[in-house]
């Protein structure tokens, strides 16, 4: 009975220490340290379909487009309040249900496999780069440097909630547009020793109304929802998974009989720390 009444006293007092661990703001940043080296795998699928009004009824074409990158990362030095890290691609897999689908996979593996981007990686989460290098490659530009500041600037507890608005981050070869996220955050827990931290998020996206060659995009809107894990000790996202869902409707200028066309794209992402 004594060896029951220790242990329960025990175990009471272990589960009230990580309550309170569990209450305590913690602060959530990026600061690897000099000298690591990161592998990553960055799965996307891109489902992008259009519709318009023809004689006999709505006609709708759909491309779905995938890309499978092995990347390895170096933080190479810390740069005034930022870590300044080389990423090289390692491997790429690409592939689309579009009538030019092999040159899409040929093209895209030839911008990519095999580059580095040098990167400046701020904190919060921001990426921009760091040298001139890469000017020309816009894949690889895309790829890398489109994470936009994510986490928050002071300590914050489980439960609590914070707000970005950034330019939507889709990655390489999304037909992004320009559009504007708004983002709330969650903590919504910590791993039992606290080196991991499970953040939640949900937002907006949106695009002010636009022309070109006649045609004005009239409409825009999206929804995006996802979660990341931050390696505390570390100090580095482990894993990143987003879902961008994005409509928007196309008219063409006064006066033109074509019909409007409607899009629908949906983009998931997952971006993840491997072995």
């Amino acid at each position: 009975m004594h060896a029951r009444v220790v242990l329960l006293a025990v175990c009471s007092a272990v589960a009230a220490s990580v309550a309170r661990a569990q209450s305590q703001p913690i602060a959530l940043r990026i600061e690897p340290p000099v000298g690591e080296t990161v592998r990553m795998r960055l799965d996307q699928r891109v489902e992008m379909s259009g519709t318009t009004r023809m004689s006999a009824g709505d006609s709708t074409a759909t491309v779905v487009s995938t890309l499978l990158v092995i990347s390895r990362t170096f933080v190479e030095r810390r740069d005034r309040d930022a870590s300044v890290v080389l990423a090289s691609t390692d491997s790429v897999a690409a592939s689309s249900t579009g009538a030019d689908s092999q040159s899409v996979g040929v093209e895209t593996r030839r911008a990519l496999q095999g580059k580095q981007v040098r990167l400046r990686i701020s904190p919060d989460g921001a990426t921009e780069l760091a040298g001139g290098d890469v000017a020309g490659n816009s894949d690889l530009n895309a790829l890398f440097a489109q994470m936009p500041a994510t986490l928050p600037s002071t300590p914050v507890a489980v439960g609590q909630n914070w707000s970005r608005t950034m330019v939507a981050p889709m990655g390489a070869g999304t037909p992004t547009g320009g559009g504007k996220l708004e983002a709330t955050f969650r903590l919504d827990s910590l791993s039992r020793n606290g080196d991991k931290a499970f953040v939640s998020l949900v937002g907006v996206l949106s695009r002010p109304p636009s022309g070109k060659d006649g045609w004005a995009t009239l409409t825009m809107s999206g929804s995006v929802t996802g979660s990341l894990v931050i390696d505390r000790r570390l100090r580095w996202i482990s894993d990143a998974r987003m879902t961008y869902t994005v409509r928007s409707t196309v008219s063409p200028s006064s006066g033109s009989t074509s019909a409007a066309m409607r899009f629908r794209m949906k983009v998931t992402q997952w971006v993840r720390a491997i072995p």
